[in-house]
């Protein structure tokens, strides 16, 4: 049976998935946090069981909508073009907003006295009805969450290069502006939901995270929900990017300057020049955020470029003080993309570390 979680609390999806999980442990939960993001998913895939939380962000970031949950089902009633879930139950703590969301969809209130029970029961009915006309679910490939559709594309690139071996054994997921947070609400969903292969080994995933605030704060979200300790937690590693993928920022680290490291970090020196000369790239911002110790700037007699000067950069350490833009982060992936095996070898040399890692815990 295959469910989809719309909430924007990673906690409550950990705690709808544990009850789902006791009643079946093959089934497929996918989540998403917010409308947009889930209108999407109900276009490109069919849903047994729509779970959704009634105030939801129109887009992840913004502020929720009282009217968020109620809006996904008057959208999918209204247009052909979405897979129709074959039940729809909203889980909320809003108890104000039930009577607003929908004339024939049950509303469960969140954390009532007999909250579990409710959900229990018409997840358990769902699945006895389903499993006599629907085909067992298929087995899912061990996946790695990250944070963009451009980090998903360069990464299942690296793995054609470094470890083509394993292109068919393992997923890459993200979405259009997922983000940390995005991949962390996976990651909860997917541990809680105890996913087994074919001779009943825990099927694993990777949160592969930016070494950034938003990284760190996804990773502390992940280990906040789940125990350690639990059958959960062994389903899943997260790595957040860090220097000891590349040279070039190792050595700006030893200077001083502690840049997050993203996907972009990595590529080869090759890339970034060539990104800089196309202007792909901007001037990171709040660059005097990452000095390592700031004591060391002396503010009253030099100006942050001067400073940054004085650690004699090489061009190509320099180069790493600049970001990609978008539209740069998309051009890179298809300069990389475009090129030949060895051309694209060459501008992802530093991936083939952080590809043997994934392949060697998931695979």
């Amino acid at each position: 049976m295959r469910i989809l979680i719309v909430d924007d609390s990673g906690e409550k999806i950990a705690n709808i998935a544990k009850i789902i999980r006791n009643i079946n442990q093959e089934f497929t939960i996918e989540t998403c946090q917010d409308r947009v993001s889930c209108l999407k998913l109900l276009i490109e895939q069919g849903f047994d069981l729509l779970i959704l939380d009634l105030q939801l962000p129109k887009i992840s970031g913004l502020d929720p909508e009282d009217e968020g949950g109620a809006l996904i089902v008057k959208e999918i009633y209204r247009k052909e073009i979405y897979h129709l879930p074959r039940y729809i139950v909203a889980v909320t703590q809003y108890t104000g907003l039930k009577y607003t969301f929908s004339a024939i969809w049950k509303v469960i209130v969140y954390q009532s006295s007999n909250w579990i029970d409710e959900l229990s029961t018409l997840v358990s009915h769902i699945h006895r009805v389903q499993k006599d006309i629907r085909p067992s679910i298929p087995v899912h490939l061990p996946t790695v969450f990250v944070e963009g559709i451009t980090d998903q594309q360069v990464l299942t690139r690296a793995i054609e290069l470094f470890r083509p071996d394993a292109k068919s054994k393992i997923s890459i997921r993200s979405q259009k502006s997922a983000g940390a947070s995005w991949v962390a609400k996976q990651i909860i969903a997917w541990a809680y939901s105890l996913r087994r292969d074919e001779v009943g080994k825990y099927t694993k995933a990777i949160a592969l995270l930016d070494g950034d605030s938003a990284g760190n704060d996804a990773r502390a979200e992940i280990n906040r929900v789940i125990q350690p300790n639990s059958a959960s937690s062994t389903t899943f590693k997260v790595i957040n990017l860090s220097p000891q993928y590349s040279i070039t920022c190792r050595t700006l680290y030893q200077k001083g300057l502690c840049i997050p490291v993203t996907l972009e970090e990595l590529y080869s020196d090759k890339l970034w020049q060539y990104a800089s000369e196309q202007n792909w790239t901007e001037n990171k911002a709040k660059l005097d955020q990452f000095l390592k110790d700031p004591r060391d700037w002396n503010k009253r007699s030099q100006s942050l470029e001067q400073y940054i000067d004085s650690l004699n950069l090489s061009n190509t350490e320099y180069n790493l003080l600049g970001s990609f833009t978008d539209t740069g982060k998309t051009n890179a992936v298809k300069t990389i993309n475009r090129g030949d095996d060895t051309t694209a070898t060459d501008y992802l040399s530093n991936f083939e570390t952080l590809v043997n890692e994934i392949v060697e815990y998931l695979c």
